[in-house]
C-alpha cells in the first residue's frame, strides 16, 4: 500500500540526498532500521542518517547546519521528512529489506546518480 508513496517520496529527494543516501546503502556499512533516525551505539540508523553520515554532516543525532538540500540540525527538510516517514511505513508493512530494495532500485534507475560527480563535503 505504501510502495508508490515511498517511490514518489524518494524520486522527489533533492539530489544530494539521493546520492548520499544512495552511496550509504550501497556501502554495507551500516544498519538501517526503521523509526529512528539514530538510535546508536545499540541500534541502527535510517537511511537519511545513513547518508548524511556518510557525506560527514551528521553530528550529534542530527544534521548539522548550513545544508539546506537535508535540511535544519531542527528537522530535515518536507522531501526528505516525507521520504523517512514512507520509508518507516513501508517497513512496517513490507519489512525493512523490501523497504531497502524500492529505494535502492529507485534510486539506481535515477540519471542523478549516474551523473554525480559529488566530492568532499558538497553535500548541501
Amino acid at each position: 500500500m505504501f510502495e508508490i508513496h515511498l517511490i514518489d517520496a524518494t524520486r522527489n529527494l533533492p539530489p544530494r540526498p539521493k546520492v548520499w543516501i544512495y552511496r550509504a546503502l550501497r556501502s554495507g556499512w551500516f544498519d538501517i532500521e526503521a523509526g529512528v533516525y539514530d538510535s546508536r551505539p545499540n541500534g541502527g540508523v535510517c537511511p537519511v542518517a545513513a547518508g548524511a553520515i556518510l557525506a560527514g554532516i551528521w553530528a550529534d543525532g542530527r544534521l548539522m547546519e548550513g545544508f539546506p538540500d537535508w535540511g535544519t540540525d531542527l528537522a530535515p527538510n518536507e522531501e526528505v521528512e516525507d521520504f523517512a516517514a514512507y520509508f518507516d511505513l513501508c517497513a512496517d508493512e513490507l519489512g525493512t529489506e523490501a523497504a531497502l530494495r524500492l529505494v535502492q532500485e529507485q534510486l539506481a534507475n535515477e540519471s542523478v546518480l549516474a551523473t554525480a560527480g559529488y566530492r568532499g563535503r558538497q553535500a548541501s
